[in-house]
Formats: C-alpha cells, structure tokens, sequence
C-alpha cells in the first residue's frame, strides 16, 4: 500500500488567489479578450446613477462665496465633496449648528412586517452625535460626516 503524502498547507497560501475558469468561460475566451467580475457592475452603476447634491453656494466666486448649510441629512452631500480649499471653513459651519435633531409628534414606522420599530427621540440623549432625517426616515452620524475621509478604490 502506498500512501499518498499530502502537500502541506502554508500560510501563504491561503492569501493566494485561486483561479476559477468554467468551461463556458473557456469557450468564451477567444471571443471576449478581458473577463468581467460580476460584482464591478453593480458598484460602477450604483456610483453612475447615485449623482451628489451640489454643493450650494452664494456668490461669484469660491474665496466670496457663502455656504448654504443643509440641515437635513439626507439632503446634503458629504463634506468631501466641498472645494478642498474650503473644506475646513464648511466644517466649522456645520459644527456651530451642531447635529440636526429634530423633534416630531410622531416618527414613522419602518416597513418590517414583523418587528415594526421607529425612531425614539429619546434616542438624541443617550447618543448626541446622531442626525435624523424626516425626508428618508435615517439616522445619521454628525461626526461621520464631519471627519470621515472619501472613499479610495471600489467598496468592499
């Protein structure tokens, strides 16, 4: 009886990429000379069709210009997204009108069939860095907004 040795596994190799061709992919070579990952369409064309708000200023130029604050969370774009040479200033801006917490008489249920839930504006006391938006029913993070850094390369 022989007995096959088995290879053995390194640590290395479980940080190598596999690849993984079908047979109706091999086929498909000679026509297509590149192969698509069926994941990079779906954030390319989720990026295409999510355009930003514009930033809105008053004003000619950007050094004389005035920011508009937008309130609503769900409204405004990220801070990324203002001029890099102004970026700081729009920042302060947003930090002296401080979070958007606004109180409703009632706040809308989520669509769940089961476990129906909606916001607490009690909520605002326990955890002062959340922003609530009435137009998309979501909850924001004020700091998020104000420090997070844009994205590199494609989403995870």
């Amino acid at each position: 009886m022989v007995k096959h040795k088995r290879k053995s596994v390194t640590m290395h190799s479980f940080f190598e990429k596999k690849a993984r061709v079908d047979a109706s992919v091999e086929n498909n070579l000679g026509a297509s000379p590149h192969l698509v990952d069926e994941q990079e369409p779906a954030v390319e064309e989720e990026i295409a069709t999510s355009t930003p708000p514009e930033v809105q200023r008053e004003g000619g130029n950007d050094d004389a210009s005035v920011l508009i604050v937008e309130r609503d969370p769900g409204l405004r774009c990220q801070i990324w997204d203002y001029p890099p040479n102004a970026q700081e200033q729009d920042r302060n801006a947003y930090m002296k009108h401080g979070a958007y917490q606004i109180e409703m008489d009632e706040y809308p249920l989520d669509d769940s069939v089961v476990h129906q839930r909606k916001f607490q504006y009690h909520w605002f006391k326990s955890f002062p860095w959340l922003e609530y938006s009435p137009l998309k029913d979501a909850v924001y993070c004020f700091p998020c907004f104000l420090f997070y850094k844009k994205p590199l390369g494609k989403r995870v």
